[in-house]
């Protein structure tokens, strides 16, 4: 039984001061603490609980398509470090045997429990991002590895995954894609519209029939119109969405992003890092999917100008938020951890409660990151 002390802490009930919270095997079984009205505080030492990005392609100076255990753990510690507890490790558009061997791959990382890398981040999962997009909309996906949905392909890859697929990233508007929507409704894996050219009609009325997530909103969909407004009026307002949005200020405005806040509300946003192998790295060369990147200035890019995600880190991604939008503790919370936790089915995580796991980020000094807490293990950043 360990117990850790904190001037305040984000927990669903609201904010906490003077708390102590004890830990024993990594859970938490007891908050102590004082509930305070306010839900901004000034120059805070405070506990979030700990983020959980469910879009993170690399870090470190590997990648997911590496498909090798050392690649997996230098991404969960370069993640770990910037604040990240738990994040589903993210495919790319490719050849169906690639794809499987990094399914594998992140399978056995699973299977090995917090065994697998005790100093970095847990992985809760897999997002799979391609390959049935739009040819239209690859953004730095391979395009000459882009194709049709097919449920049998899918089926296959949920086999090589063991169940470990939590997120698909998916061209909704095609026909072929209705019944791997379909499944995966029944199944509790989150259908993400991504890299698409669905039109907000076609959103709509999929959205009507359930739960749908927007990949790395903004990007890759067609933009808003004022006479054709496209699919992001629709994510920012329909009941049934959520947005992921990379808060890096390179591939949304942050003007924008504070309109999307206010727009769906801090309930329906969730911030990712769409991050790649050159995150934690430094300026340089790297490989995305197979093409070459190159990092310079804080944008990755391939070598036609495209993004080719980013090198941001969640806690960078945290005080961006909270400083574009001035939205408040509880609020960010929500959008770095909570609605993460709850878009995957875990109630373990995401949450600073009796029941869910130690897992924590301490901010001090206007929110800058000082501490990384997973299972009740204090990590070093």
């Amino acid at each position: 039984m360990t117990t850790l002390d904190a001037a305040f802490a984000v927990t669903p009930r609201g904010i906490l001061e003077r708390v102590a919270i004890r830990i024993s095997d990594g859970i938490i079984t007891h908050i102590s603490g004082d509930p305070i009205s306010a839900s901004v505080l000034i120059d805070p030492d405070v506990l979030l609980p700990g983020f959980i990005d469910v879009h993170i392609h690399g870090g470190g100076g590997a990648d997911t398509m590496d498909a090798t255990p050392d690649a997996l753990r230098a991404i969960c510690r370069a993640h770990a470090k910037c604040g990240t507890t738990t994040l589903l490790a993210t495919t790319i558009t490719h050849g169906e045997s690639e794809i499987a061997r990094a399914l594998v791959n992140v399978a056995d990382a699973i299977d090995a429990q917090d065994a697998f890398c005790p100093d970095g981040a847990r992985i809760g999962g897999v997002h799979l991002e391609g390959p049935f997009i739009h040819p239209l909309r690859p953004g730095a996906q391979p395009k000459e590895h882009v194709r049709v949905p097919s449920y049998d392909e899918w089926l296959r890859h949920i086999e090589h995954s063991r169940g470990n697929i939590r997120r698909v990233t998916i061209a909704a508007e095609y026909a072929e894609a209705r019944p791997i929507i379909e499944w995966c409704w029944k199944n509790n894996v989150t259908v993400t519209v991504g890299h698409t050219t669905i039109s907000g009609d076609q959103l709509a009325a999929l959205l009507n029939d359930g739960p749908l997530d927007a990949t790395h909103l903004f990007n890759a969909m067609d933009p808003i119109h004022h006479r054709k407004p496209g699919p992001i009026p629709t994510f920012l307002t329909h009941p049934n969405a959520m947005a992921e949005l990379i808060a890096d200020g390179h591939h949304v405005h942050p003007d924008v992003i504070k309109m999307a806040v206010a727009a769906a509300g801090s309930g329906h946003i969730m911030a990712i890092t769409d991050a790649m192998a050159g995150m934690g790295q430094g300026d340089g060369d790297y490989v995305l999917g197979g093409h070459p990147v190159k990092v310079a200035a804080g944008k990755a890019l391939l070598l036609d100008g495209t993004l080719a995600g980013s090198i941001l880190g969640m806690s960078t991604a945290a005080n961006n938020i909270a400083a574009w939008t001035e939205c408040d503790l509880l609020s960010l919370a929500k959008m770095t951890s909570t609605n993460a936790a709850d878009r995957i089915g875990r109630t373990d995580i995401g949450r600073i409660d009796v029941g869910a796991k130690a897992d924590f980020v301490r901010m001090q000094g206007g929110l800058s990151h000082v501490g990384t807490i997973i299972g009740g293990r204090a990590i070093s950043i």
